[in-house]
């Protein structure tokens, strides 16, 4: 049950303690609501899944809006194709069929160039088993979706609080995002996989360097490029080393390391979560018998820029 509270003053229904219940909704699993458990004032224009409530086109509550959709919730689908297509699902679907597990505020992930789902899915493979390629495929824009099989796994998994299911509540956090990541391996110099160039900031400035020195894995941010000031920056970019092995003598760690603690750094982008980033590697690491990372100066968890 949603409880949408607004403070008023000099309204005398359902006040407490100077709070004043505005609306109180119960829904179904897709978005309809429950007669005679539903309490709506007027003013306010959203519903299920935070979206826009259209009641001009259906009646009150039969149909939302968001950037890429129309949605009605008796149907439990969407007006149009889902422009990030998921082939083991209809085009219509929403919620990948699961209104309780899944979420689509944008009604809109990782995206891999084909020369990389190689690599990707060995790292994948290292950490969810021989099944990754069950569990996972790509669709013909190179986004990461996961299989019908691979989403009744990641439920069983994150149902029983495994290491294993937060690590798929992660992907499929990524997988589920409106923001793009791309997954990017390379031995020579970081690019910026929109522009094919280097990184660039507002002074025209270029940011080159070979994946080496960072130790085998960069990540570039959509909060770090407005940070830093780059350009042409919409999309987030995971670079990992090909190298299966690294840097022998100064981390030593397989690749798969690398590329999980850089989703790791899409996933958690504050400077207070940074601590966050190394408990997901770690969550990785554990499934593989790994040695776990400690908490280094670079990511303990600092104040937030305003």
């Amino acid at each position: 049950m949603r409880y949408d509270v607004a403070i008023k003053t000099g309204i005398e229904k359902m006040r407490i303690q100077g709070v004043c219940l505005q609306n109180v909704t119960d829904y179904s699993s897709f978005g309809v609501t429950l007669d005679g458990r539903t309490m709506q004032g007027d003013g306010y224009r959203y519903g299920m899944n935070s979206q826009e409530k259209v009641d001009e086109i259906s009646g009150a509550g039969n149909h939302y809006t968001a950037t890429h959709w129309e949605y009605d919730p008796r149907l439990g689908s969407r007006w149009n194709q889902d422009p990030k297509p998921n082939p083991s699902i209809s085009n219509y679907a929403a919620f990948a069929n699961n209104s309780i597990w899944y979420s689509d505020p944008l009604g809109d992930t990782i995206r891999v160039t084909t020369a990389n789902q190689g690599y990707f899915m060995e790292d994948l493979t290292a950490v969810f088993g021989q099944d990754a390629s069950l569990l996972f495929e790509f669709d013909k824009n190179n986004n990461l979706t996961f299989t019908r099989a691979g989403q009744i796994k990641s439920y069983r998994e994150q149902s029983l609080g495994t290491n294993k299911g937060d690590v798929y509540t992660g992907v499929l956090t990524l997988v589920n995002s409106e923001e793009v990541t791309n997954i990017v391996y390379t031995n020579k110099e970081i690019t910026n996989p929109e522009t094919g160039q280097p990184y660039e900031n507002d002074k025209g400035q270029k940011l080159t360097s070979p994946v080496q020195k960072s130790g085998g894995e960069a990540t570039i941010t959509i909060s770090d490029a407005k940070t830093q000031k780059l350009k042409n920056v919409s999309q987030n970019t995971v670079v990992i080393l090909i190298d299966k092995v690294h840097s022998p003598g100064l981390y030593d760690d397989p690749r798969e390391n690398n590329t999980f603690h850089g989703m790791g750094h899409v996933l958690y982008q504050k400077n207070s979560e940074q601590e966050k980033v190394i408990d997901f590697d770690n969550k990785s690491r554990r499934e593989r018998n790994a040695p776990l990372r400690p908490v280094d100066s670079g990511h303990k968890n600092k104040p937030d820029n305003n």
